[in-house]
């Protein structure tokens, strides 16, 4: 399992930016006199060139980066580390045993001064429903944290506590009438977004991003099926991972996007708009927290639909996609820990001398 991003990997990343550049500034030249003024890469460019070339993330086999809570519990006490990023008074109310809990806009510290990544077979990221722990997962990996997951459906999977008041209190069949069952061509191609973080550096530039966005409210980053079905028009919507069942339905206006095929420069990622809201479902909702995040990171306006199709196409889910619906046989009902001594990284005294490391 790859580790942490070490300095080798920031050197690589400067050596790629750097190539990157000059690729972009020889091919701009080649055709042109000397006395014409050569365009100089985007930070957009610059980043979405290193992102497709050094692993494609949210192409590979990679995405999305999930853990099943069965086999959490089977590590417990092995070397695993998980990081609860609900809030304080969720995680007091139960958490999985030795959980720290880290708020999203504290992990870039806490990864970085408090930990030793690389040292951890493992580390879980967990939330409520499994949507925001996907999100920052996918973040933490695209900075090259190669052994961060997310926990599919959160607490709700470990405990009928919260599956209960959340995941099978939400999924719904009821704007099934609403749907249509015709395909949406994609516009032709739309410009890319502009991000402007003052960086030259690729790491440097996707660092900036991940800052900026976890030192934001992640959470409204996800909407509920209640708010699109006011106003369809509002979001261009972006149907991921499902394949050639637009007949079984779909939200009003969505376009189809293949998973692991679609969101890259050579594909449709440039039909995204860059002057309307994007929203991106799927089944669950988790595989469009992971897309929405990678957006996000290149500077587009996007969201997630929270339960995905589970939230409104429930009983076609049931019988067409069995496999992509959450039960009462997705709860494990393992147990919980009530304590507060897991430290959190506000209560440490100097964090930056304490580097926990993994290891039996």
């Amino acid at each position: 399992m790859t580790k942490k991003m070490t300095k080798k990997h920031k050197f690589y990343f400067l050596f790629i930016g750097i190539f990157v550049s000059i690729s972009l500034l020889f091919n701009g030249c080649k055709n042109k006199t000397s006395s014409m003024e050569v365009k100089s890469a985007s930070e957009f460019e610059v980043l979405l060139n290193v992102l497709e070339n050094n692993g494609d993330y949210v192409n590979s086999d990679k995405f999305p980066s999930n853990i099943d809570a069965s086999l959490v519990y089977q590590n417990i006490d092995k070397n695993f580390l998980i990081i609860d990023i609900r809030d304080e008074d969720a995680y007091n109310n139960g958490h999985i045993k030795g959980a720290f809990n880290i708020k999203p806009d504290s992990l870039m510290s806490f990864f970085e001064n408090v930990i030793e990544p690389n040292s951890f077979d493992s580390i879980v990221m967990v939330c409520d429903i499994g949507v925001r722990s996907a999100f920052v997962t996918s973040i933490l990996r695209l900075l090259g944290y190669n052994n961060v997951f997310s926990m599919k459906f959160g607490m709700c999977a470990w405990h009928s506590n919260y599956a209960d008041a959340l995941w099978l209190k939400s999924v719904s069949s009821k704007p099934e009438n609403e749907l249509e069952v015709a395909d949406n061509p994609l516009p032709q191609k739309l410009s890319y977004p502009q991000i402007n973080t003052g960086e030259s550096v690729p790491y440097k530039i996707l660092r900036a991003r991940a800052d900026t966005i976890l030192a934001d409210t992640i959470k409204k980053y996800f909407v509920s099926i209640d708010d699109v079905s006011k106003n369809y028009l509002k979001y261009f919507i972006v149907k991921y991972g499902f394949e050639n069942n637009s007949n079984l339905g779909q939200l009003k206006g969505a376009y189809q996007f293949l998973p692991k095929k679609s969101l890259n420069s050579k594909t449709d990622l440039f039909k995204l708009p860059t002057d309307k809201p994007i929203l991106v479902y799927c089944y669950t909702g988790t595989k469009s927290s992971f897309v929405v995040a990678y957006l996000r990171i290149l500077g587009y306006d996007a969201y997630s639909l929270k339960y995905g199709a589970n939230g409104f196409m429930y009983n076609v889910m049931l019988k067409n996609f069995p496999d992509n619906v959450f039960t009462k046989q997705n709860v494990y009902n393992f147990p919980l820990e009530f304590s507060q001594s897991v430290p959190t990284l506000n209560q440490q005294s100097n964090p930056v001398a304490l580097k926990v490391k993994g290891g039996c």
